[in-house]
């Protein structure tokens, strides 16, 4: 009968400690998502002191888009079918920046990528961008959503969700 308490008592304390570990290693994977892997940026953002390469586009409503009009300017990567996509759209809907946002939506033209297009009209300039090339080649940008703010042409900040470009924002949503 002892032998069995003591088993127990050891299989009580392994499982403590695998426990106490187990908690730990949530914790540091939740600490470095935060900070992008190692400290830097996220993978697949574009990269902090690059410069955005040329492309040519059309917004939603018809006006030709280039590197030159996203030179100084808050840009949003999203793709439709794209979980964090649709939260951050309804988080920029819900308390939108202060400033105005150029949208790219990333894919195929077709019933999707037109609902997210038309769902962040009013967040600022919208344009559907293929998934490869364009804006999309021009900025780096492989994860969705990514968020960049640029600068003289360069991408000053970039990250996975607003608080990592710094935008202020807004207490009224735009109409």
């Amino acid at each position: 009968m002892t032998l069995l308490a003591a088993v127990v008592v050891l299989l009580a304390v392994v499982t403590a400690a695998h426990l106490l570990l187990t908690f730990a290693l949530i914790r540091r994977v939740r600490l470095l998502q935060e900070q992008g892997v190692g400290g830097h940026a996220a993978e697949g953002v574009p990269r902090v002191g690059s410069r955005v390469g040329s492309f040519e586009t059309e917004t939603t409503t018809g006006r030709r888009l280039t590197e030159a009009d996203v030179a100084d300017a808050l840009v949003v990567f999203l793709s439709p079918g794209c979980a964090p996509c649709l939260t951050l759209a309804d988080d920029l809907l819900r308390k939108p920046p202060s400033e105005a946002i150029t949208v790219f939506v990333a894919g195929e033209p077709g019933p999707d990528t037109d609902a997210m297009a038309d769902r962040v009209a009013r967040l600022g300039t919208v344009a559907v961008v293929g998934d490869g090339g364009g804006p999309v080649t021009a900025f780096g940008a492989e994860a969705f959503p990514s968020v960049v703010r640029t600068r003289g042409g360069v991408v000053e900040a970039a990250g996975l969700r607003m608080k990592d470009v710094g935008s202020a924002t807004a207490a009224p949503a735009r109409t």
